[in-house]
């Protein structure tokens, strides 16, 4: 099954929203970073393409966007910080991504990019201002399909065939 915006809002639901029966809030940064790398971890065990990963790669992953996250969500204490933060916790899980690869497989991850958690959030940001404000669906739904556009910029090249994007 190829990655899924839907896999990854419902993932990220999971962090968000304090007022489900199930919701545990995190008892630190760590355990909230963790929380956060769990999340898009379980959204990237589908991942079709590159093709070969693995759970080692999985592991390597989460927990780059986790020690990536735990000091920045110490010392972040804007809205604006904690977006880049995010985005920066990303691009360290797809580091990991595809390596090492197979023979002649070469596997690109997204560029990195500050900014695009905070261009997706802040309209949300505003409009909890006014109630009743956003919810966490909405908030999950709308980082979703940033991240999941994003994730799918990364590529596969296999043989010296032309790239694939990430699927």
């Amino acid at each position: 099954m190829p990655l899924s915006a839907a896999t990854l809002e419902a993932e990220l639901l999971i962090v968000l929203d304090t007022q489900a029966p199930s919701y545990t809030p995190p008892a630190d940064a760590a355990a909230a970073a963790a929380n956060w790398a769990r999340a898009v971890r379980n959204y990237f065990a589908s991942v079709t393409n590159p093709t070969g990963v693995t759970p080692a790669q999985l592991d390597a992953a989460e927990g780059a966007m986790r020690s990536t996250l735990t000091p920045l969500l110490v010392t972040s204490t804007t809205f604006e910080l904690v977006t880049t933060a995010l985005d920066l916790s990303l691009a360290a899980f797809t580091g990991f991504i595809g390596v090492p690869s197979p023979p002649g497989v070469v596997v690109t991850p997204p560029p990195p990019v500050t900014g695009q958690t905070v261009l997706a959030m802040t309209p949300l940001q505003v409009a909890s201002r006014i109630p009743p404000g956003p919810t966490a669906a909405d908030a999950a739904s709308k980082l979703a399909t940033t991240w999941h556009s994003w994730f799918v910029t990364g590529t596969t090249v296999t043989g010296g065939a032309a790239p694939v994007n990430w699927l």
